[in-house]
């Protein structure tokens, strides 16, 4: 055991071995009987009850050293650990610095960097999302229309590519063309069948097949929105509906 170890040893332990060196003294003497007259009780340890002190103390200890001795190994195997990352940045700083200067590119790479600065530039995702949705709001349905669609030629596998399908239902909805309504989201069901959009889709679609008068397939994508996703706010809509085709 290291030396700082072994003095913290002796340190926790003097007052067990003290306790010891009592006992020992005391079952040396015999003990004398006290005076039937005089009343001793509470008056004197009994030599059980310091066994029984020491043993507890002994096992606290113990508890204590190996404690003790495992902070001593994890501030060992810090103490190398912070010796061998000081013997690498002496390592590293004996090394010479990089060259800051690089080869001159050649006339032809600049050419072509520049005339490739001057190309248009590829559109923005979120940009051309939002510019198709801001015409969705203002009711140009067109518009948007046309911008969803350059979007998804643009973004095909964008995790918004799902929702410029339903907008663009929307909008032909927006316009009562809700043939090319239920179109637009049955691709969307098709394409992204775990998208964050398929329960309002085929909500959505129930409701156009409402309106094209054709309440068989009205209920079918209705009771597919309650069997499908029961807990969607979609279901709690596909059922007010459903009551309504009864």
């Amino acid at each position: 055991m290291p030396t700082g170890i072994l003095t913290r040893h002796f340190r926790f332990r003097l007052p067990v071995y003290l306790l010891m060196a009592v006992l020992a003294g005391c079952s040396a003497r015999k003990p004398a009987l006290p005076p039937a007259s005089a009343d001793t009780s509470g008056q004197e340890i009994s030599q059980e009850t310091l066994r029984t002190l020491i043993v507890s103390l002994n096992k606290r200890y113990e508890d204590v050293d190996d404690r003790i001795v495992e902070n001593s190994r994890r501030v060992e195997a810090l103490e190398r650990e912070v010796a061998s990352l000081r013997a690498a940045l002496r390592t590293s700083a004996t090394l010479p610095p990089p060259s800051k200067t690089s080869p001159p590119a050649p006339a032809a790479a600049k050419a072509k960097g520049k005339s490739a600065s001057t190309g248009p530039s590829p559109p923005d995702e979120r940009k051309l999302y939002q510019e198709a949705f801001k015409a969705y709001s203002r009711g140009e349905y067109r518009e948007a229309i046309s911008r969803f669609e350059e979007f998804l030629a643009a973004f095909p596998s964008s995790d918004l590519a799902d929702n410029a399908l339903y907008w663009i239902g929307e909008c032909y909805y927006g316009n009562e063309d809700f043939e090319r309504a239920v179109s637009a989201w049955l691709k969307l069901v098709d394409r992204y069948p775990l998208g964050n959009k398929v329960a309002d889709a085929l909500y959505k679609i129930g409701v156009s097949y409402g309106h094209l008068k054709n309440p068989q397939k009205a209920r079918e994508f209705l009771t597919r929105v309650m069997d499908n996703y029961p807990f969607s706010d979609a279901a709690a809509k596909a059922k007010t509906r459903l009551d309504e085709l009864e």
